[in-house]
């Protein structure tokens, strides 16, 4: 009897802890003039990364969805991100991203090329 309930709470610490121990987190970057979640939201998707994020990488260009050139890009790990990413044991981790637009401003001088994420060139 003793070592069915070791056995159990075995299980629940190995099934249990790698839920406890991931963290979400958020990354905010402010283009332009910047913008704020009560703006528009013009893009709202998650990203696919692999083993951990350290492969899979998908870059935004913000002046594709806001032409104001003024926006708020969030990525971070939602509940349902982290819990996919612990049940896969970080083979496949998902994040979600998010722009909010400021519209009607003129765009400030920003490089015609800005993007969120590493360099494709």
């Amino acid at each position: 009897m003793m070592k069915a309930m070791k056995k159990i709470g075995l299980i629940v610490i190995i099934t249990v802890l790698p839920i406890l121990a991931g963290g979400c987190y958020k990354h905010t970057y402010i283009v332009g003039k910047g913008a704020t979640p009560r703006d528009q939201m013009v893009y709202g998707r998650w990203h696919l990364h692999f083993f951990y994020g350290l492969i899979g990488n998908r870059n935004v260009r913000v002046e594709d969805y806001c032409p104001s050139g003024n926006a708020l890009v969030q990525e971070h790990i939602t509940f349902v991100n982290g819990l996919i990413g612990n049940l896969t044991s970080g083979i496949f981790t998902p994040s979600t991203v998010v722009i909010f637009c400021k519209l009607g401003e003129p765009p400030p001088s920003i490089p015609p090329q800005y993007s969120v994420g590493p360099s494709t060139q």
